[in-house]
């Protein structure tokens, strides 16, 4: 394996991870924070194993969405350094969603230490900011710009519909993603004792748009599940295949407006693979 491979760490997940361990609640129920100085012994180790997990002996990509805090954070800090203030730029997905609101279900709450972690990580290692679009989007346009020196690093399934090699670190009760490569048709499975698909590549990303996606308050079908989408999907052959199976579902289900609304779950579930969000990033043939 290439020595130059680049760990693509997509760090919206660790803020939340390591900020909430950086507190916990005592028997009384009261909120104790840890000292800051544990927070970073923590991200530190942590992006010093994901390296050491992909066999990589590059310095690491560290990927964080934009928010309007932190571009407010960031602006004070560059002030003094004489650089263009940033303008936040909210989420293209935000503009697309008509049926439900995009993310509309997420709750606000933030871990104690999350912006003191956002500065520390902006300060120590190499961070890009998606602005307008989301870290899933612009790690997926990174690693397309080079897949073979390149592997996404993140515990979220989304961004596994992304040709090229992923990797996936163990957290709680969530197992690790072995460093695999993903071509672009993919692979499904159905997992009885969850009740869920696993998968990626162009077939997981299909099977999302029968199931739609809760985290992200993407509704898909309704009244169609995991099983559904795999008993459909499981032994595609061709991306074509994929595409007209789903299609045909949804004039089926949305005779009235099938295009329309299969185009919004698309744009809502795909991840870009060009800096072009103007257009939803929809391009999948």
């Amino acid at each position: 394996m290439s020595v130059l491979l680049i760990p693509r760490i997509d760090s919206d997940v660790i803020l939340y991870e390591i900020g909430s361990c950086g507190q916990y609640k005592d028997e009384e129920g009261e909120l104790v924070v840890r000292e800051f100085e544990f927070v970073i012994k923590l991200v530190d180790e942590l992006i010093a194993a994901i390296g050491e997990a992909v066999m990589s002996s590059g310095p690491p990509v560290l990927y964080i969405t934009s928010r309007p805090d932190f571009i407010a954070a960031l602006n004070r800090r560059n002030r003094f350094m004489g650089d263009e203030p940033l303008v936040f730029k909210p989420n293209f997905r935000e503009a697309i969603a008509i049926t439900k609101p995009y993310k509309g279900t997420r709750k606000s709450d933030k871990p104690y230490h999350f912006m003191n972690l956002f500065l520390y990580l902006y300060e120590t290692y190499d961070v890009r900011i998606a602005n307008g679009i989301e870290a899933d989007d612009l790690m997926s346009i990174d690693q397309m710009e080079d897949l073979e020196n390149s592997v996404i690093c993140t515990r979220d399934k989304d961004l596994r519909i992304t040709e090229g090699n992923h990797y996936g670190w163990a957290c709680g009760k969530q197992p690790e993603f072995p460093f695999q490569y993903v071509d672009k048709l993919g692979w499904l499975k159905y997992n009885e004792a969850k009740k869920k698909i696993e998968g990626v590549g162009m077939k997981f990303f299909y099977s999302q748009m029968i199931t739609g996606d809760t985290v992200d308050n993407i509704p898909g079908v309704k009244g169609q599940g995991p099983k559904a989408a795999y008993k459909l999907l499981g032994e595609a052959t061709s991306v074509a295949e994929c595409k007209a199976v789903v299609m045909a579902m949804y004039k089926e289900k949305y005779p009235d407006n099938a295009r329309d609304y299969f185009t919004e779950q698309a744009q809502l579930l795909w991840m870009l693979r060009v800096n072009d969000s103007t257009a939803g990033g929809w391009n999948v043939s």
